[in-house]
């Protein structure tokens, strides 16, 4: 089975961002993820809509660090993540302001 390496850029999603809190920040939008897997999946466009997503539950207010887990992409079955640039994301995370009474 052939297997090639392919280097891809994917968007940075957010979930589970705590009540009352804002993301201000973040120092990366997309990450560069070097992917291995079978030729074929590589030229689907089963690579096309992948998402790097860091769930922020129980994250407080202020600068995070979040590392970048294998488990962050939802890799098809049979491809693997080689690397990932950068390994870590920063958020800042500032509490909303309530709505101004009129």
């Amino acid at each position: 089975s052939s297997s090639t390496v392919r280097v891809v850029e994917v968007p940075i999603e957010f979930q589970n961002v705590p009540r009352g809190l804002d993301i201000a920040d973040q120092s990366e939008t997309v990450l560069e993820v070097q992917l291995r897997g079978r030729r074929w999946m590589m030229d689907s466009n089963q690579i096309s809509g992948l998402i790097a997503r860091f769930d922020l539950r129980g994250v407080k207010e202020g600068s995070q660090q979040l590392h970048v887990v294998p488990g962050a992409l939802s890799l098809p079955p049979g491809m693997t993540m080689k690397r990932v640039l950068p390994g870590t994301v920063t958020v800042r995370l500032v509490r909303r302001l309530p709505p101004r009474q009129p």
